[in-house]
């Protein structure tokens, strides 16, 4: 039994101490399940899907300005704002996720440059 906890324990990262590290951690798992629905559903983004979305990013945007994460912040806040915006869904009313995946994959390197920084 005691070994398998091992196991368990060694299987799981330790957990980043500071607030800032627990954000970057937070962000980019949250980053990576959206890019994973993104792939999973073939389907465009609809505005109210993106409006969703936006609030997402708006938590990461505010979060990362506590900590002076200023390229996170302009890459979600420019995110946020595309998505709000009644041109990002076209004459079809829909954003197609590839468009969308590259700009989250852009700000998911941002997340992971500032975690390479701790």
């Amino acid at each position: 039994m005691l070994l398998r906890m091992l196991d368990l324990h060694r299987a799981y990262p330790a957990v980043p101490q500071s607030p800032r590290q627990r954000f970057l951690a937070s962000a980019s798992g949250g980053l990576a399940e959206l890019k994973a629905l993104l792939i999973d559903v073939q389907s465009p983004i609809g505005p109210g899907t993106g409006a969703q979305i936006a609030q997402m990013l708006r938590a990461i945007r505010e979060a990362a300005s506590n900590f002076a994460l200023t390229p996170i912040v302009r890459a979600a806040a420019e995110i946020e704002t595309y998505l709000l915006s009644s041109q990002a869904y076209g004459a079809s009313g829909a954003l197609p996720n590839a468009l969308l995946d590259s700009k989250i994959e852009a700000l998911n390197q941002h997340v992971a440059d500032a975690m390479a920084g701790e």
